[in-house]
């Protein structure tokens, strides 16, 4: 299997034809009215971007790799990140700026096998102001669904940076050692989107986007079971996922490490 990073700085582009019967530009404000939780992040002023999503209302979920520089594996400044939620043809919903990032301790960007990396391909990101706003509704997370079961994808990529587009279905064709093989249409940028299962209850991250692959002849993404991966970072990683599905990041005066991982069901 080969694979491929969706880096939004500097990564490796896999060269494509994206069918206009795959994804669906949410050029309107109707057709994007359910997704404005999804935004753009956009890196050192614009030089790079992924897709990242609000879960609360200060805090945004993308991919680790997304806040490193590839030609020195340095960690980025905050300062040179921010969050435009919904954006579309050049206008977002909401802008914000970074106050914090919280990257999986597991996660190490200089390693050069990416598939040790995919498992742990996450970061939650503290916005300085929180978003309240009736249109944007934070996402809530949930488990990996069975192999096979339909999914949905929303992200920004490239040739359509500037509007969201959604696959409303792919499918998980597998799972193996924290990485799930998805059949969602990704390119440049993708970075970082959420991979959605619908419910009754509306839609829940299942997973992140964190590169591509060619899977016997076939382009695939690569994904994280979120819930899995939230879990294995324990307190170091300052996160945890509330009954609701919700989730947060603990405050440097909570002592409670009793907190369960507790999430809702689609």
């Amino acid at each position: 299997m080969r694979w491929w990073f969706l880096f939004g700085v500097l990564g490796v582009v896999w060269s494509s034809t994206v069918t206009a019967e795959a994804i669906k530009r949410l050029d309107t404000i109707n057709s994007g009215r359910n997704w404005s939780a999804v935004g753009k992040l956009t890196i050192q002023n614009g030089q790079g971007f992924c897709t990242a999503t609000l879960v609360s209302e200060d805090l945004v979920l993308t991919a680790a790799h997304c806040l490193y520089d590839s030609k020195t594996n340095a960690r980025l400044s905050h300062q040179d990140i921010e969050f435009q939620a919904g954006l579309r043809n050049g206008r977002a919903e909401a802008y914000r700026k970074v106050r914090n990032v919280h990257i999986h301790p597991l996660y190490q960007f200089e390693n050069s096998e990416v598939v040790a990396r995919v498992p742990y391909d996450i970061a939650l990101i503290e916005l300085v102001h929180p978003i309240r706003q009736s249109n944007i509704v934070p996402m809530l997370v949930a488990e990996v669904p069975q192999v096979g079961q339909q999914l949905s994808l929303v992200s920004y990529a490239r040739g359509r940076q500037e509007v969201p587009s959604l696959q409303s279905v792919c499918d998980m064709r597998a799972r193996q050692a924290g990485i799930l093989v998805l059949s969602c249409d990704v390119d440049y940028g993708a970075s970082g989107a959420p991979v959605i299962q619908l419910s009754q209850d509306g839609p829940h991250i299942v997973s992140v986007v964190s590169a591509m692959a060619e899977l016997r002849g076939e382009r695939v993404s690569l994904g994280l079971g979120l819930v899995d991966a939230v879990k294995s970072g324990g307190m170091d990683f300052g996160v945890w996922i509330d009954e609701a599905g919700r989730l947060n990041t603990y405050q440097p005066s909570d002592q409670r490490r009793d907190i369960g991982a507790k999430f809702a069901r689609p």
